[in-house]
């Protein structure tokens, strides 16, 4: 008998449920060939699988690839016949090379791909549970303390339900920080904050941010501000210097190099703002102005006056720190640090301690800081 008068015997026993008899003759088929077809072992393993013997028939099925890897018929008879011993990643791994090698116009294809994600699906973890709802909210609160100001507003897209818990919690809106800002930040962003902290804000870091109107707001209705400190902008010394007087319990002032500021700003800040403990101005000009040193500082307890890297004049003549004017400058520091930039030459730097009665003298230009 031929290959295929064996086959047709088989598939004659194989309808009448004699599977055995019908494996017999698809292997005298298989047998009688130089090369078996993907036909005949795609026969012999259907009457291996019926027989439960699965073993055989998945090495019938993955003969059939080796003869023929765009054969779909190969991928969906081992993938079948593994998913029925239970080892359905192997099973995903046969569907997932049949859709490598299968043409996308093959009529089976979809089917291949179909059955591939249902498995799939099946095996990816059971849904997430957000922790939002099964964690209580102190703990919740408590975690997301743990990120950056610019990571928890990210957070703010992750779902709606994340977006309102986190509107809705007032003590994580109580410190603005724009120091992570990597473009404009827009004057929205801001109000929403401040609303968000039910104008509870404490403190204040600012950087990509120009509008003053805003800042105007932050510092007038947030009566709890007390630490403002900016990192870049535009902002003007008269804007500052009423901010300061806005922000009645500001007890700390920082504004860094990248931001110029007289002296005459300075000492009109310090005025207005008695409450200061700690003040840092980084990049002091000279306007050519005598600066008025008439200024009460009850609670100041260090301050930091540096020289802008546009100053060509010398510390003392920018600062006016070597002046009669000091003797009614009436500070408590515990440390007052006056300095050029560090380009400067050492002999421009000049600083005062405080002597017991609160007047303040002029020290070895070598100091920089001292304690009284």
């Amino acid at each position: 008998m031929s290959a295929t008068e064996y086959r047709e015997l088989g598939k004659k026993y194989y309808k009448q449920k004699e599977y055995q008899k019908a494996v017999d003759a698809f292997t005298e088929g298989i047998e009688s060939m130089s090369i078996p077809t993907v036909d005949i072992l795609n026969n012999r393993a259907a009457s291996f699988e019926k027989l439960e013997n699965f073993k055989l028939a998945v090495k019938d099925g993955r003969d059939m690839i080796k003869i023929d890897k765009k054969d779909v018929r190969g991928y969906l008879r081992t993938g079948n016949i593994l998913q029925k011993m239970d080892k359905l990643d192997a099973a995903i791994g046969i569907y997932k090379y049949g859709i490598k090698n299968v043409s996308v116009t093959d009529e089976n294809f979809k089917l291949l791909q179909g059955i591939h994600d249902k498995l799939t699906r099946q095996l990816s973890p059971p849904k997430a549970i957000d922790p939002f709802i099964i964690l209580p909210v102190e703990l919740v609160e408590m975690i997301i303390r743990y990120l950056t100001f610019r990571n928890m507003v990210t957070c703010l897209r992750v779902s709606k339900q994340w977006n309102r818990f986190l509107i809705s919690r007032t003590p994580l809106w109580l410190n603005l920080d724009l120091s992570h800002a990597r473009r404009q930040v827009s004057s929205k962003f801001v109000r929403n904050c401040i609303r968000r902290s039910q104008h509870k804000m404490k403190s204040a870091i600012i950087q990509r941010f120009t509008n003053q109107e805003v800042l105007r707001s932050l510092a007038t209705t947030c009566k709890s501000l007390e630490s403002l400190e900016f990192l870049s902008g535009s902002i003007v010394g008269d804007s500052l210097c009423e901010i300061a007087m806005c922000a009645t319990q500001l007890k700390r002032l920082t504004l860094t190099s990248n931001i110029s500021l007289s002296l005459d700003a300075v000492t009109q800040i310090l005025r207005h703002r008695p409450s200061l403990t700690h003040a840092e101005f980084h990049s002091i000009i000279s306007t050519g102005v005598r600066a008025d040193w008439k200024v009460d500082l009850p609670s100041l307890q260090k301050l930091t006056l540096s020289c802008g890297h546009e100053s060509s004049s010398p510390l003392s003549a920018v600062l006016n720190l070597v002046s009669p004017q000091h003797q009614n400058l009436t500070p408590n520091p515990t440390n007052l640090t006056p300095s050029s930039p560090p380009s400067s030459p050492a002999p421009q730097t000049s600083s005062t301690s405080a002597s017991p009665t609160g007047a303040t003298t002029p020290t070895s230009p070598k100091s920089k800081t001292s304690r009284p």
